[in-house]
């Protein structure tokens, strides 16, 4: 059994390879100095409670923004919607106002009545051309 490690660059090329005896395991990470003294270290230890509060709620206002912005999308949506169902009602009247006026009479129905509506469709099948001489 081969105990030992190696070691790569960041372009996956080989630097260093050793075997040793009973070798189970390196842990290992470089890690850049801290910017903070030890004392601002403690601070920000002590503090943590207070920026985790002032972190979460920035995340709730950024939440409740998206929500008011999708919600306030879905009102003018409503909105366009029943602008346009009112234009083509108007548009419906007045055609059928129209149509009346010109001697149009519309079927009589009551409420317990059923208007059947007959539809014709026509189907092309095949087509041929012929080009006689």
């Amino acid at each position: 059994m081969e105990n030992g490690y190696v070691l790569w660059d960041f372009k996956g090329q080989q630097l260093n390879k050793a075997s040793v005896d009973r070798f189970k395991q390196i842990v290992w990470r470089p890690r850049p100095r801290s910017l903070l003294t030890e004392e601002q270290k403690r601070e920000v230890r002590k503090n943590l409670k207070e920026y985790s509060k002032e972190f979460d709620e920035q995340d709730e206002r950024k939440i409740h923004a998206a929500d008011a912005e999708l919600m306030s999308h879905r009102r003018r949506l409503i909105t366009e919607w029943e602008a346009w169902r009112e234009k083509i009602e108007s548009l419906l009247q007045t055609d059928t106002e129209e149509a009346l006026s010109n001697g149009y009479k519309l079927p009589a129905m009551s409420d317990n009545e059923d208007f059947v509506v007959d539809e014709i469709v026509e189907e092309i099948i095949e087509e041929k051309e012929e080009i006689i001489n």
